[in-house]
C-alpha cells in the first residue's frame, strides 16, 4: 500500500512540474493612412510593399507550420482600409511611376525614382548584381538611362515580394534569375502579382479564423496615442477612434473582437475606462507599465499572469508582454542563425516553465508582424517556420490566445491602477515633448478647432469625411517620425507632408480658401543641419565686426552654394540672444554699394504667424526646411549711408511686414 501511495505521489509531482507554460503570441499589423480620405491617390507604398511580403505570408505560416495551438493577430483598421482601396483601383505614387513609360517621365519623376526605388533593406540590393550595380551608379552620381530606370522599377517591385512567393512562381523566379534587361511585360507581370497577393490577405485570415487557428483583434481606427488625446481633452476623438475602429473591423470580418491592441501599447487609467466602455474585454501593453503600476516584475510570476482592472465602465483584463523576449524577436534574433535564435527562444520558455507550479502562468510576446523580417537572413522565413514547428511539438509550451486563456483559467490578480505609458520605455516622449512633435500637436489642435466649429453644420457624408481626416491626422506615426529621437531616412519629407496635407484638408472642409490656410502647412520640414565644427555655445560677444578666437569656438556652418558669395557662418548665444556672424567670399566692405543683401530667416516658438515663402520667392516656396516667422536683412548697397538692420515679421499669408531695428558695430 505504501508503494502505491509513493508511486502516485511521484506521478503527481511529475505532472505538476511538466505542466506546460502558456504562451500568448500576438502579431501586430499596422500602417498609417497614406492618402487623404476621399482621395484614391497614395503617396507612399508601404501597404502594398508589406502586403506582398508579410501580411499574406504570416497567415500562410500559421496555416502550414503551426500544428498545435493558436496565435493572435491584431489588424489595424487603417491597414484594412488601404488594402480595400488598392483592390478598388487606388494606386500609390511608386506604382504610378512604375507604370509610366520611361520616355514620358519628367526630370522630377526620374529623380524621384532614383531617390526612392532603393527604399528597401540594403541586403536585398546587395544580394542581386543588377540592383547593386544600379545603387553604385547612383552613389557615383551617374546619369540613369531608360534601360536603367526600367530595371530599377522591376527590381524594387520584384524584391519586395516575399522570396518564397518568388520561388514558388516560375515566372517570378525566372525574372529573379534573369537579373537585368527587363521588359515592360516583366514589370506588368510583377505588378499583377502584387494585386493577387493583396487580394489574398483578408480571405487567408478569414480562413484561419473559421478553422479556429487564430484570434483576431484590432486597434482604434487610425492608431492614435489614446492617452495623449485624453490629456488634451479630446475624449470624444479618443472614443470615436475606438468605436469606429471596432465598427470597421466588424464590417470586414463579421465579428466583434474581444481584445484590442492600444496603439503603441500606450495606456492610462482613462484610456482603460474607454476600452471598457466600448465593450473590450482585454488589452495588451508592456511590462514596464506593470512596473510603473506598482507591481514587482523582478519576480517573473507577477509578469506571467493577466490582471483585471476595475474602471467606471466595468472590469478590463490587461496582459503585459515580456519586453525582453519580444525585443529579441524584433531586434536580436536577426543577427543569429534561425536554429540558434529559435533554440534561445525555446530554452528561455523552458526556464520560465520551471516557475509554473500552479500550471496557469502565461508568457505574453507581442510585437510588429512586418518590420523585423527584412533584417533577418532570408527575410526571416527560416526563423518563422522553425519557430512554429518547435512550438507545435514542444510538450512544455502551449500556445493559447488571450480570450482562450481567460476562459480556461480566469483572472486571479487585481490591478489597483494602470500607469500611463507605452512600450517605449514606459513613456510617451517618443510622440510628444520635442519641438517638432509639440509643434505638430499645436498645429493639429488649431486645425481641429477650426473644423469642429463647422462640424455640426456639414451634411452627414461630409461630416463623416471630416472626422476621418481628423482621426487620420491623429495617428501615432506622424508624431513618431518628428523630432531627433527617430529617423525616417529618405522618407522624412514624405511623412511630414502627408501629415500636413491632412491638416490642409481639415481647413478646406471648414471652408477655408488656399490663401486663408496657414502657410506653414505647405513647407516641408527638414532635419536641422549639424555644424561643421563646434556647438551653439554660450559666450560673451563684442559687437565690433571682428571675431576673436574664442568667439570662433562656437558652431560653424560652411555654405558655398550662394554663387560663391556666402562662405559660411558662426552661431552662438548669449543670455537672451542668438549671435550670427556671416562670412562672405570677400570682406564686407568690398560689397558696399553693390546690390547685395544678407538675410537670415528664423522661426520662433512664440510666433503665431508663419510664411512659407522668403521675401524674394513670391511664386513658389523656398524649401528652407521650417516655417518662417522672422527675417533680418542687411542691405550692403545702402549700408554706408544707413547703418540699419531691417527686421521683418511674417503675416501668415506669405507677406513680410517691416519693423525697425538698430545694430551697433
Amino acid at each position: 500500500m505504501k508503494r502505491v501511495v509513493l508511486a502516485i505521489s511521484i506521478l503527481l509531482s511529475i505532472c505538476v512540474f511538466t505542466s506546460p507554460i502558456k504562451l500568448v503570441l500576438i502579431w501586430h499589423h499596422h500602417q498609417p493612412l497614406y492618402k487623404i480620405p476621399g482621395s484614391d491617390r497614395y503617396m507612399m507604398p508601404w501597404v502594398r510593399a508589406h502586403g506582398v511580403n508579410d501580411y499574406p505570408y504570416m497567415a500562410d505560416l500559421v496555416d502550414g507550420y503551426l500544428k498545435r495551438g493558436r496565435v493572435t493577430f491584431n489588424i489595424v483598421p487603417s491597414l484594412l482600409i488601404q488594402i480595400e482601396d488598392y483592390l478598388r483601383g487606388s494606386i500609390d505614387e511608386y506604382q504610378r511611376l512604375s507604370l509610366k513609360p520611361e520616355g514620358e517621365l519628367t526630370p522630377e519623376e526620374r529623380r524621384f525614382i532614383i531617390d526612392h526605388f532603393f527604399d528597401i533593406n540594403p541586403r536585398f540590393v546587395n544580394s542581386h548584381p543588377r540592383y547593386r550595380e544600379l545603387m553604385e551608379k547612383k552613389v557615383r552620381g551617374e546619369t540613369f538611362t531608360d534601360r536603367d530606370i526600367l530595371d530599377l522599377k522591376v527590381c524594387w517591385n520584384l524584391y519586395w515580394i516575399n522570396v518564397d512567393y518568388i520561388n514558388s512562381d516560375p515566372k517570378l523566379k525566372a525574372l529573379m534569375e534573369k537579373d537585368r534587361n527587363y521588359t515592360r511585360e516583366d514589370l506588368e507581370y510583377v505588378l499583377k502579382k502584387h494585386m493577387e497577393l493583396l487580394e489574398s490577405i483578408v480571405p487567408k485570415y478569414e480562413k484561419l479564423l473559421k478553422e479556429g487557428k487564430i484570434e483576431l483583434i484590432t486597434s482604434p481606427k487610425y492608431h492614435p496615442i489614446i492617452p495623449i488625446l485624453l490629456e488634451k481633452g479630446w475624449e470624444s476623438d479618443a472614443f470615436g477612434q475606438i468605436k469606429s475602429g471596432l465598427d470597421y473591423f466588424e464590417r470586414v470580418f463579421k465579428i466583434r473582437p474581444s481584445g484590442m491592441w492600444p496603439p503603441e501599447e500606450a495606456v492610462s487609467m482613462k484610456s482603460a475606462d474607454l476600452f471598457a466602455k466600448a465593450g473590450i474585454e482585454w488589452i495588451v501593453t508592456d511590462e514596464t507599465i506593470l512596473e510603473k503600476s506598482g507591481v514587482d516584475t523582478s519576480d517573473k510570476r507577477n509578469l506571467f499572469r493577466p490582471y483585471w482592472l476595475e474602471t467606471d465602465h466595468g472590469s478590463l483584463v490587461v496582459f503585459f508582454r515580456d519586453t525582453d523576449l519580444s525585443n529579441r524577436i524584433s531586434f536580436e534574433y536577426s543577427q543569429m542563425s534561425a536554429e540558434d535564435a529559435v533554440e534561445d527562444f525555446i530554452n528561455t520558455l523552458h526556464e520560465y516553465q520551471k516557475l509554473n507550479d500552479d500550471g496557469d502562468l502565461v508568457v505574453t510576446v507581442a510585437l510588429d508582424g512586418e518590420n523585423a523580417w527584412e533584417h533577418y537572413p532570408n527575410n526571416g522565413n527560416d526563423f518563422r517556420k522553425l519557430l512554429y514547428e518547435r512550438l507545435s511539438s514542444d510538450p512544455l509550451i502551449e500556445l493559447v490566445t488571450p480570450s482562450e486563456y481567460v476562459k480556461r483559467y480566469g483572472v486571479k490578480a487585481e490591478l489597483k491602477i494602470l500607469a500611463t505609458g507605452s512600450w517605449a520605455g514606459g513613456e510617451l516622449d517618443t510622440w510628444i515633448g520635442e519641438k517638432e512633435e509639440d509643434q505638430a500637436w499645436e498645429r493639429l489642435a488649431r486645425a481641429r478647432e477650426v473644423l469642429l466649429k463647422v462640424l455640426d453644420s456639414l451634411d452627414p457624408s461630409t461630416r463623416e469625411l471630416a472626422l476621418d481626416v481628423l482621426y487620420a491626422a491623429e495617428g501615432s506615426d506622424w508624431f513618431w517620425w518628428y523630432g531627433a529621437d527617430q529617423d525616417a531616412g529618405n522618407n522624412e519629407i514624405l511623412f511630414d507632408m502627408q501629415f500636413k496635407k491632412l491638416l490642409v484638408k481639415m481647413y478646406e472642409l471648414a471652408g477655408y480658401s488656399r490663401a486663408e490656410i496657414p502657410s506653414y502647412l505647405f513647407v516641408p520640414n527638414k532635419k536641422p543641419v549639424s555644424p561643421d565644427r563646434g556647438a551653439v555655445r554660450k559666450l560673451d560677444y563684442s559687437l565690433d565686426g571682428k571675431l576673436s578666437e574664442n568667439e570662433k569656438s562656437v558652431a560653424f556652418y560652411s555654405d558655398e552654394r550662394d554663387g560663391g558669395i556666402l562662405r559660411g557662418f558662426f552661431v552662438g548665444r548669449g543670455d537672451n540672444s542668438v549671435y550670427i556672424s556671416v562670412i562672405l567670399e570677400r570682406p564686407a566692405r568690398d560689397y558696399l554699394g553693390q546690390s547685395v543683401k544678407v538675410q537670415v530667416y528664423m522661426d520662433s516658438p512664440r510666433a503665431k504667424l508663419f510664411n512659407s515663402r522668403t521675401k524674394y520667392s513670391p511664386e513658389t516656396p523656398t524649401p528652407l526646411g521650417f516655417a518662417l516667422s522672422n527675417m533680418v536683412s542687411v542691405n550692403l548697397k545702402t549700408w554706408s549711408k544707413r547703418r540699419k538692420v531691417s527686421i521683418f515679421k511674417a503675416n501668415g499669408k506669405d507677406k513680410w511686414i517691416l519693423t525697425t531695428g538698430k545694430v551697433s558695430g
